[in-house]
């Protein structure tokens, strides 16, 4: 009897959970949306993130643009298995489910070197001076210190 209020308890926190983690990012991405950040990380480094390109790449598949989808993030497929994955990690074999995830992150990797190096990507780059951290510590300083 106790077993069993404490399991629909702890259901019930897993599911409220999951719907604020949603919510979150959710209204996350609408405050970046509204004020233009886009990419958090690329806005405050400069250097963008192994996702850089993924919520283009998404528009680009909702449009049907399969091309501008790879263009933008070659792994965009990759979402529907992350997605599947993650709705049932519970029927899945923990060994199974953590072997695919690490090659997924692995890829993500692989493939961000690959666009950080490749001088002809314009969706990934590393340029600290486009960052608000080192505008504002050049601003701070009298842009005495210049990279």
């Amino acid at each position: 009897m106790i077993a069993n209020r404490i399991k629909k308890i702890h259901d019930f926190i897993v599911k409220h959970d999951l719907a604020m983690s949603i919510f979150t990012m959710a209204v996350m991405a609408l405050v970046l949306f509204i004020v233009d950040i886009g990419c958090p990380t690329r806005f405050l480094s400069g250097i963008c993130c192994p996702g850089c390109g993924m919520t283009r790449a998404v528009i680009s598949l909702l449009h049907c643009d399969i091309n501008g989808a790879v263009h933008y993030h070659p792994l965009v497929f990759t979402l529907p298995i992350i997605a599947f994955l993650f709705i049932n990690q519970k029927r899945i074999n923990a060994y199974v489910l953590n072997t695919i995830l690490a090659l997924i992150i692995v890829a993500f990797v692989v493939v961000y070197l690959v666009r950080l190096v490749d001088p002809s990507n314009e969706v990934v780059y590393a340029d600290i001076r486009r960052g608000i951290i080192y505008k504002i510590f050049y601003k701070l300083t009298g842009g005495k210190y210049v990279l």
